[in-house]
């Protein structure tokens, strides 16, 4: 995860990369549409579950295919 800090305003955002072990080109994963932590792949690789705060509504647990397409939402707690 990489987190950039807003000082004038009091926060930071958190956003998920990947890069390739023998070098090359990062790639964010996710959009700055709230910060976004935790990341844990599925076993196959296929999917990576992460916290993010997009939404408003408080941290929840998002699913992104990685092979391209939008998170969804896996819980919705208050």
């Amino acid at each position: 995860t990489v987190t950039r800090y807003d000082v004038e305003a009091n926060r930071g955002n958190t956003q998920i990369w990947t890069v390739p072990i023998r070098g090359g080109e990062a790639r964010q994963l996710t959009t700055p549409a709230g910060s976004n932590s935790q990341p844990a792949w599925s076993p196959d690789g296929a999917w990576l579950a992460f916290v993010s705060t997009r939404g408003g509504n408080g941290p929840q647990v998002y699913l992104l295919p990685t092979a391209g397409g939008e998170a969804r939402p896996l819980t919705d707690l208050p």
